[in-house]
């Protein structure tokens, strides 16, 4: 792939952010359930430290 390097760098940037996101969702859908929103944030928090 032959791009400018302002279009590469988003392109890049773009990746790591879906895989992000597919990061959460696959530890998210495990949970199922979270008992208060408060309780969700800290779990999210806490993948946003460990990736």
């Amino acid at each position: 792939m032959v791009f400018p390097p302002a279009i590469r760098q988003s392109l890049y940037s773009t990746n790591l952010i879906e895989n992000f996101n597919k990061h959460l969702k696959r530890t998210t859908h495990h949970k199922e359930q979270f008992p208060t929103e408060d309780s969700l944030d800290r779990f999210l928090v806490s993948q946003f430290n460990v990736y």
